[in-house]
C-alpha cells in the first residue's frame, strides 16, 4: 500500500522519504534520473518525475525503499501526462500528485482511510482536493472510510462513465463528490437504486445522503428499505427519473416516470407492497416551491397549493416503443394541504378521489378500474393473458409499430377486463389480434383491437371515447357471425328443393375449387426456374372468381328464405327489416315527403351554383344548367367524369378535349355522386331503400346544414338515434341481402343507463325495444339481462315464468326455441 500525506496530518511516511532521499548528496538528488525516474530538490520541496518504465534498482541500499512501490504507476511515457509526486521538506508531507495506475491501487489521505483507484484510472492531488478521472465501466472494490469526520476538510472527486460506486450507486456520465453525508453528483448522470439523477448547472449538485438528514439545506435523495425522499434547496433542483427493477416504485423497462422537486419542495414514496398495495407518493410544497410529476404520458404538477393535470400523445411510431411509454401506477397525495389524491394505474389513467375516496375526475372515462391494488396493475406481459385464456389465440399482426415483447399494457388489461365482464365471450372467440390502428373489428370467430382507441387525443372510433364499448360492440359483431353460420348449417340442410340446388350447386363449386388448388400446389412445388407464374395467377383469379360465385350463392339462400318465410326472417334480416319499415313510414309521411323535396332542391341548386362556377373558368363545359332535371344533370356529370378518366390513358384512351386537371376531376366526381345519390332520391318505385338513398346523399353532400337535415329525417323514420347504426355494407341490394349490420352493435355498445334512456324515448322506444327482443330471441341477451331491465322500461310488461320464456321468440324464431334452455 502507498501513503499519500494530506497536507492537514502526517503518519511520519513522509519524514522516512526524506531520509531516504537526504542520504544521497543535494549533487546526486538534484537532476537524478534512475531508470525513468528523476528527483528534482527545489527549496521546499522535492519533486520525484515518473518518466518511463522501469524498477529502482535493488543495489542502491540508500534508495526510499516505497518508492519500488510505485511499480504500477503508468510513466509519462505511457500516460502522455506529466506523472509525479511532490513531497514537503518542512512538513514531510506529499502535497500534490498526478498518475495513473496500471493496476486496482488503494491510497491512505489525510482524514480518508483506503481510497480505491480503479485500474487505468487517473488520481490528481492538488490544494486538498483529491481527483479521480476513473476509466470507463470500471468497479470500485471498496469505498473510502472517514476517519475524522470533524477533522476531514479535504475533498474527493469522482468524474468518470458507467462508474460502480457501490452496489446501490453508478456513476453513469459525469462528476461526483465524496464526503461526510454521501456522494455528491455535481453534474451528469448518476444511477443511485435505480433512481437515474440528472444534474445539470446551475441548478447544483444533489447528494446522495447516507442517512436520513434533518437540516441539510441542499438537493437531496435519500432511499432505504420500504422509503424514498427527493429534496430540493430553496434554489435548486433535483431531478430523477426512475429506473427498470426500483424497489419501491416496481418498474419495468416499458416504464417512465419523472420526479422533479424544485425550490425546496419534498416527493415521498412509501412502498405499500407487503398490503397488495402500489406506493403512496406524498408532494410537500413551501410558499414558492414547484414539484412535477411526469408518469408517461400524464403529467402533473403542484404549486403553493394548487395542482393541474395535464396529458400527452400515446406513442404511435415503432421508435417510441424502443424507449419507455408505460405509466407507472401509485396513489399521489399532490400537496400536504390538498384535500383530494390521484390514483393513477399501469394503463394511463388515474382518478381523482374526495377525502372519502369518492371519484371526482376519471380521465378518459375509459370505464375501467383505475385501482390501488398492485395485482390489478400487473397485466403488463402478453403471456399472462394466454396463461389466463388458454383457449384463445392472442397475437400482434406482424410490421406493427410494437411487438409482443414491447406491446403496449393497456391492450392487455382493456382485453382482460373486457373478457373478465363478459366470459361468454371465452368461448366464443378464438382469437384477438393486436394491431397499430386507431379501429378495431370483428370477422367470424376474431376480434382486432387497435392500440390507439385507446388515446385521447387520436381520432376516436366514431364518438365513442370508451375502448370497453368497442370491444362489446365487436363482440356483438362476432355473434351475429357465430349465429349467421349456425343459421347457413340449417339452411344447408333443407329439405327444400330449391335450398338443395343452391347448396348442390355450392357443394361443386367447393369440388372445383379443390381440384384448382391442388393444381395451383402442384405448379408452385415445381423448381423455381420451371414454374409457370401466368398459369399460377390465371388460377387464383379463377378461384377467387369462384369465391364470389358461392358468396352469390350465399345471397341466393337468403333472398329465396325471405321471398318465402317473411315471417320468419334469418338474423341479420329481422334487423334489416327495422330499416325497411322505416322507410315505409318515411315514404307515406307528406310532411317527410315535402322535406325531402326541399333538400332536393337545394341539393340540386348547390351541384348547379358550382357547375356554373367551374364553366366560368371553363368554357368547354360551359352549358345552360337552370332547366336540367335530376337525371340530366346525373347525365351532365357523369359525362364530364368518363371523358376526363378517358383522357387518362389505357386501352380506350381518347383525347382530352376539355383538358381537366385533377382539382377539376375532384370536383366534378363529388358533383357526379350528389347528383347521381339525388337522382336516386327523386324515383319513387316500390323497390328503393329511401333510408340508403338519404344516407348516400348525406354522405356526398358537403353542406353540413343538408347533412345533419338527412340525418335528422333518417332517425325519425328509423327511430334509430346514432347515424352509423344505418350504415349499410351491401348497398344497393335488396333487404333481403342487405348488412344493416351497426344496428344491434351500436345498442350493445351503450352503458345500462343509455340504453334504458332510449329504450323509454316517445321518439326512439319502439325501434329500440325491437332491438333488445331481437336480442333476447336470439340468446345474445341472457334470460338474467332480460329480466333486469323489464322493471325499468315502461310498458313493457313483466314477466310470467321466473326465466322470462314466455317472452321469448316474440320477433327472430329462426334458431329461437321457445325456452330458455
Amino acid at each position: 500500500m502507498i501513503f499519500l500525506i494530506g497536507i492537514a496530518s502526517a503518519y511520519g511516511l513522509g519524514s522516512k522519504v526524506l531520509q531516504g532521499v537526504n542520504s544521497l548528496s543535494d549533487e546526486e538528488i538534484s537532476g537524478l534520473i534512475l531508470d525513468g525516474i528523476e528527483i528534482q530538490d527545489f527549496d521546499n520541496y522535492l519533486e520525484i518525475n515518473f518518466l518511463s518504465y522501469g524498477l529502482v534498482p535493488p543495489y542502491l541500499g540508500g534508495w526510499p525503499d516505497f518508492l519500488e512501490e510505485f511499480y504500477f504507476i503508468s510513466p509519462l511515457s505511457n500516460s502522455n501526462h506529466s506523472t509525479f509526486i511532490k513531497i514537503n521538506k518542512e512538513s514531510e508531507e506529499i502535497f500534490e500528485a498526478d498518475f495513473t495506475v496500471k493496476e486496482n491501487s488503494d491510497f491512505d489521505l489525510g482524514g480518508l482511510q483506503d481510497i480505491y483507484v480503479p485500474k487505468d484510472s487517473r488520481l490528481k492531488f492538488y490544494e486538498g482536493v483529491i481527483k479521480l478521472e476513473v476509466a470507463d465501466n470500471a468497479t470500485f472494490e471498496s469505498t473510502p472510510n472517514i476517519l475524522d469526520p470533524d477533522y476531514w476538510t479535504n475533498s474527493l472527486e469522482i468524474e468518470g462513465k458507467n462508474v460502480k460506486i457501490s452496489d446501490d450507486l453508478t456513476l453513469v456520465d459525469g462528476k461526483m463528490n465524496y464526503g461526510v453525508n454521501g456522494y455528491g453528483v455535481m453534474e451528469g448522470y448518476a444511477n443511485y437504486k435505480q433512481n437515474l439523477l440528472k444534474v445539470f448547472p446551475p441548478e447544483g449538485g444533489v447528494l446522495v445522503a447516507n442517512s436520513k438528514l434533518e437540516d441539510y439545506g441542499g438537493n437531496w435523495i435519500y432511499q432505504e428499505g420500504d422509503n424514498f425522499l427527493l429534496k430540493s434547496s430553496p434554489d435548486g433542483r433535483t431531478r430523477v427519473e426512475i429506473l427498470e427493477g426500483h424497489e419501491i416504485f416496481n418498474t419495468d423497462r416499458k416504464d417512465y416516470l419523472l420526479l422533479s422537486s424544485s425550490w425546496g419542495s419534498e416527493i415521498t414514496a412509501q412502498s405499500r407492497e407487503n398490503e397488495g398495495l402500489v406506493p403512496l407518493v406524498n408532494v410537500k410544497n413551501s410558499e414558492y416551491s414547484f414539484s412535477s410529476i411526469e408518469n408517461d404520458g400524464l403529467y402533473f404538477n403542484s404549486v403553493e397549493g394548487k395542482y393541474k393535470a395535464s396529458i400527452g400523445y400515446m406513442p404511435t411510431r415503432k421508435s417510441d416503443f424502443e424507449e419507455p411509454y408505460q405509466s407507472v401506477a401509485m396513489e399521489l397525495i399532490p400537496d400536504s394541504i390538498i384535500s383530494e389524491k390521484i390514483v393513477i394505474n399501469s394503463y394511463r389513467q388515474f382518478n381523482v378521489l374526495g377525502k372519502e375516496n369518492s371519484e371526482l375526475v376519471t380521465f378518459n372515462k375509459y370505464d375501467l378500474p383505475v385501482s390501488k391494488a398492485i395485482i390489478d396493475n400487473s397485466m403488463q406481459d402478453i403471456n399472462l393473458l394466454r396463461e389466463k385464456y388458454p383457449n384463445i389465440d392472442f397475437t400482434v399482426l406482424p410490421d406493427e409499430p410494437f411487438n409482443e415483447e414491447n406491446m403496449p399494457p393497456y391492450l392487455l388489461y382493456l382485453t382482460d377486463q373486457f373478457l373478465r365482464e363478459n366470459p361468454n365471450a371465452i368461448d366464443d372467440v378464438n382469437k384477438f389480434e393486436f394491431l397499430g390502428i386507431d379501429n378495431a373489428y370483428a370477422s367470424q370467430r376474431d376480434i382486432g383491437l387497435g392500440f390507439q382507441v385507446l388515446d385521447v387525443r387520436s381520432s376516436q372510433i366514431r364518438d365513442i371515447e370508451n375502448p370497453k364499448r368497442i370491444l362489446v360492440h365487436e363482440y356483438e359483431h362476432l355473434q351475429d357471425h357465430i349465429i349467421a353460420d349456425e343459421e347457413l348449417d340449417v339452411l344447408f340442410k333443407s329439405k327444400d328443393p330449391v335450398l338443395k340446388e343452391y347448396v348442390n350447386r355450392y357443394h361443386e363449386l367447393d369440388d372445383h375449387i379443390e381440384v384448382l388448388n391442388k393444381e395451383r400446389e402442384k405448379l408452385l412445388e415445381a423448381e423455381t426456374e420451371k414454374k409457370d407464374w401466368d398459369q399460377i395467377g390465371d388460377l387464383t383469379d379463377l378461384i377467387k372468381k369462384i369465391r364470389i360465385d358461392q358468396r352469390d350463392i350465399y345471397e341466393g339462400i337468403d333472398e329465396y328464405w325471405y321471398e318465402t318465410n317473411p315471417g320468419n326472417p334469418l338474423l341479420q334480416q329481422a334487423y334489416n327489416k327495422v330499416i325497411s319499415e322505416g322507410s315505409k313510414r318515411l315514404s307515406k309521411d307528406e310532411e317527410f315527403a315535402a322535406e325531402i323535396s326541399t333538400v332536393s332542391q337545394e341539393v340540386k341548386k348547390g351541384i348547379l351554383e358550382k357547375l356554373s362556377s367551374l364553366s366560368k373558368e371553363h368554357p368547354e363545359i360551359n352549358y345552360d344548367f337552370k332547366d336540367y332535371s335530376e337525371k340530366e344533370l346525373y347525365d351532365l356529370t357523369e359525362g364530364l367524369v368518363i371523358k376526363r378518366e378517358s383522357s387518362s390513358g389505357g386501352e380506350n384512351f381518347v383525347e382530352n378535349p376539355y383538358g381537366f386537371d385533377e382539382e377539376i376531376y375532384d370536383e366534378l366526381w363529388s358533383l357526379r355522386t350528389q347528383a347521381l345519390n339525388n337522382y336516386l332520391l327523386s324515383q319513387k318505385d316500390s323497390d328503393s331503400n329511401l333510408v340508403e338513398k338519404l344516407d348516400d346523399l348525406a354522405r356526398s353532400v358537403p353542406d353540413e346544414d343538408i347533412q345533419k337535415r338527412i340525418s335528422s329525417l333518417i332517425k325519425a323514420g328509423t327511430g334509430l338515434k346514432y347515424d352509423y347504426a344505418y350504415y349499410n355494407y351491401a348497398p344497393e341490394s335488396t333487404i333481403a341481402n342487405s348488412r344493416y349490420a351497426e344496428i344491434s352493435s351500436t345498442f350493445a355498445e351503450l352503458t345500462r343507463n343509455q340504453k334504458l334512456e332510449l329504450l323509454n324515448s316517445p321518439i326512439y322506444g319502439d325501434t329500440y325495444r325491437t332491438i333488445f327482443q331481437i336480442g333476447f330471441d336470439s340468446g345474445k341477451i341472457s334470460s338474467e339481462e332480460y329480466k333486469s331491465y323489464l322493471k325499468d322500461i315502461n310498458g313493457f310488461g313483466e314477466c310470467k315464468e321466473p326465466d322470462c320464456c314466455d317472452k321469448k321468440c316474440l320477433i327472430y324464431t329462426f334458431l329461437c326455441e321457445g325456452s330458455c334452455k
